[in-house]
C-alpha cells in the first residue's frame, strides 16, 4: 500500500475527468493513512499542502501528529484554504490549547468568524451553520433580488433558497431560487416567500436539527441568536453528515466501543473496555450465586439446568427487543410525559403475549424430552413472568438512564442483558422451588 503513494500523486497531477480524480482521493487517503511513518511525514512536509482534502478523512491520533510535524504555523497556513465547516471539524480534533495557536495565524477575518462558531457548545446547531449566506428584506421585487445576487463575488457553496428577513434581521420567510429565476421581474418576495419557515437557535442539538431536516424534508434552515435574528444557515449536505455520524456512534455503542477504539493505542482501549466487562462479570457472577443458592432443587432436578440457558438468551433477547425501541424513541423525541404509560404497558402487554407463544412451544419440547407435567407447569408460569418483567425492564432502563445523564445508547442494551439473566434465574428456580419440591 506504502508504494502506491509516488503513483497516485502523480496521477491526481495529471489531467484526468473529475470521476477519477474522486476515486484517486479516496485511493490516496487510504495509502496515507497505511503509509510507513516515514513516508507519512514525507507526505506531510512535501504534498499535504496541495491534498489538504485528507485532513477531514484521517484519525484524530494522525491528525495530531500532522500538527506535530509540520507545525502550527505550517498546519495554519495548510488549512486555510479549505471551505469554514471543513476547518471548523478539523478543529474539533485537536486539543484546545493548540486551536487557540492555530487560530492566531489566520487572517483576521477568517479567525473571527472561526472563533465565532467554535464558541458554540459542542454538537450544537452553532458549530454546524455557514456564515457565508444571503438574505433578503420583505420589501423587495424580483428584478432587485436579481441585481443583488449579480453583484456578489461568489454565491454560498450549497444555496437553494434564500430567506427573508424584516428589519430587525429577524427570518421571516423563505424563497427558492427556482421561484426567482422563474418569477416576473416586477413581482414582490413578500407575496412569493415561502412564511411557514422553520428556525433552530445555535445551542440546539444537531440530533434536533437533523430531526427537523427529517421530518418536514427541509432543504436548509436559517439559524437564529437568542433574539431570533438570523446569524447564519445549516444545509441539507451538514445535516447528512450529522446523521452518519450519529449512524456509525450507534453501532459502536452496540458493541460497547467507542470511534478512539479504532485508532487509539492499546492502553486507552483496553480500559475503554474493560468496565463493560465487569458489568458481564458482576452480574454472571452474582447470577452463579444464585444458581448456588437453589443447589438443592437442580440436584433434584437436574433437567432444569438443560433448560435454564434457554429461558435466559430468551428473556435477555425480549428485553433488548423492548430497550431497542425505547432508545429510538428517546433519540427521535417521540417520548414525552404524556405517552410514557402507553409505552410500558405496550411493552408490557406484547411481553406477556410472547411469553405465552414461547411457553407453549417450550411446554411442547419438554412433554417429548421428559415427559414432566410438573415441570411442564414451571416452564409456563416462569417464561410468561419473565419475557413480561423483561420487556417491561427493557423498555424502561433506557429513560433511567437518561434521567441520570448517562447514555441509553452506551448503556441500556448490556444493563438489560445482565438484569433479564438473574430475573430468569431467580423465576425459575423460584417458581421450581414451589412446584417441582
Amino acid at each position: 500500500m506504502t508504494d502506491t503513494i509516488p503513483l497516485i500523486l502523480k496521477k491526481l497531477t495529471e489531467e484526468i475527468s473529475e470521476q477519477d480524480r474522486v476515486q484517486n482521493q479516496k485511493e490516496l487517503i487510504d495509502a496515507f493513512i497505511n503509509a510507513r511513518s516515514e513516508i507519512q511525514e514525507h507526505f506531510m512536509h512535501k504534498h499535504l499542502v496541495h491534498h489538504t482534502y485528507i485532513l477531514a478523512e484521517i484519525p484524530t491520533e494522525l491528525l495530531r501528529r500532522i500538527v506535530e510535524t509540520v507545525g502550527v504555523r505550517g498546519f495554519a497556513q495548510i488549512i486555510t484554504s479549505l471551505p469554514v465547516d471543513e476547518i471548523v471539524d478539523i478543529l474539533e480534533e485537536i486539543e484546545q490549547d493548540l486551536v487557540k495557536k492555530i487560530v492566531g495565524f489566520f487572517p483576521s477575518k477568517l479567525g473571527k468568524v472561526i472563533k465565532e462558531i467554535l464558541a458554540y457548545p459542542e454538537e450544537s446547531a452553532g458549530r454546524l451553520i455557514h456564515k457565508d449566506f444571503i438574505v433578503i428584506p420583505k420589501d423587495w421585487i424580483i428584478e432587485q433580488v436579481l441585481q443583488f445576487i449579480r453583484i456578489q463575488k461568489q454565491l454560498p457553496k450549497y444555496i437553494s433558497e434564500i430567506f427573508v428577513v424584516d428589519e430587525e434581521n429577524h427570518p421571516i420567510g423563505s424563497i427558492s431560487l427556482n421561484d426567482i429565476l422563474c418569477a416576473k421581474s416586477r413581482s414582490s418576495v413578500r407575496i412569493l416567500m415561502q412564511t411557514n419557515i422553520k428556525t433552530v437557535e445555535t445551542g440546539q442539538d444537531q440530533e434536533e436539527v437533523a430531526r427537523l431536516f427529517r421530518d418536514y424534508s427541509l432543504r436548509s434552515i436559517a439559524v437564529v441568536d437568542k433574539n431570533q435574528r438570523i446569524v447564519g444557515v445549516i444545509s441539507i449536505d451538514d445535516v447528512v453528515d450529522v446523521i452518519s455520524e450519529e449512524a456509525e456512534e450507534d453501532i459502536l455503542h452496540a458493541g460497547k466501543v467507542s470511534e478512539s477504539d479504532i485508532n487509539s493505542d492499546v492502553t486507552n482501549t483496553v480500559m475503554r473496555r474493560i468496565k463493560w466487562l465487569l458489568v458481564t462479570f458482576l452480574s454472571i457472577n452474582f447470577s452463579s450465586y444464585i444458581i448456588g443458592f437453589f443447589q438443592l432443587t437442580l440436584q433434584q432436578h437436574v433437567e432444569l439446568a438443560i433448560l435454564m440457558p434457554i429461558i435466559a438468551a430468551m428473556g435477555g433477547n425480549a428485553g433488548i427487543q423492548a430497550s431497542t425501541v425505547a432508545v429510538r424513541a428517546l433519540i427521535t423525541k417521540r417520548f414525552c410525559q404524556g405517552n410514557a404509560l402507553r409505552l410500558f404497558v405496550k411493552e408490557l402487554i406484547v411481553g406477556l403475549c410472547n411469553g405465552l407463544v414461547m411457553s407453549a412451544l417450550m411446554v411442547i419440547i419438554i412433554a417429548l424430552r421428559f415427559h414432566n407435567l410438573a415441570l411442564e407447569s414451571t416452564f409456563l408460569i416462569s417464561i410468561t413472568l419473565v419475557f413480561a418483567l423483561a420487556t417491561s425492564f427493557g423498555a424502561a432502563i433506557p429513560f433511567i438512564i437518561e434521567k441520570f445523564g448517562g447514555d441509553p445508547a452506551l448503556s441500556s442494551s448490556i444493563i438489560t442483558s445482565s438484569f433479564t439473566d438473574i430475573l430468569a434465574f431467580v423465576v425459575l428456580l423460584s417458581t421450581a422451588s414451589i412446584i417441582l419440591v
